[in-house]
């Protein structure tokens, strides 16, 4: 469970421009989260004292397990691969809608959909899986 990292906020696609976790529904305890990180994120610089463009990615809400404990909706839990975007994806129209934002900010990148639902059930995202481990066993 990951319970609010940065994968799951928002992503670099290039310098100066973020891909937003986004979401439709405005009446949840998340969406208020996610208006407050975009506004976070709106005020904040680069370190030439630049403004970032923020491109929405709309979270796939539709998809969400009421039942788990935590679910991980995030399509910016994606991992960047040489000539790839490892998307999550759950089997849903929001997917397309995504992967075509996601196109977008990667031009000549193959956007490769994976279907997370399990993953997501438990809080973790492609990202989230994706990072550096340990040589093992450990040396000295």
């Amino acid at each position: 469970m990951t319970d609010g990292h940065v994968d799951g906020v928002c992503a670099f696609a290039r310098p100066g421009v973020l891909l937003v976790d986004a979401t439709h529904d405005h009446s949840s305890v998340y969406a208020e989260v996610a208006r407050e990180n975009r506004r976070a994120l709106e005020l904040a610089t680069d370190a030439h004292g630049r403004r970032f463009e923020l491109i929405e990615l709309y979270e796939a809400s539709e998809a969400v397990d009421t039942e788990a404990q935590v679910f991980c909706a995030s399509y910016t839990n994606f991992y960047i691969a040489n000539g790839a975007i490892i998307m999550p994806a759950y089997g849903i129209e929001a997917d397309n809608v995504a992967a075509k934002v996601l196109e977008q900010a990667f031009p000549g990148r193959e956007v490769v959909p994976v279907r997370i639902n399990h993953l997501a059930h438990g809080g973790g995202g492609v990202h989230c899986i994706t990072q550096q481990q340990p040589a093992w066993p450990l040396e000295g």
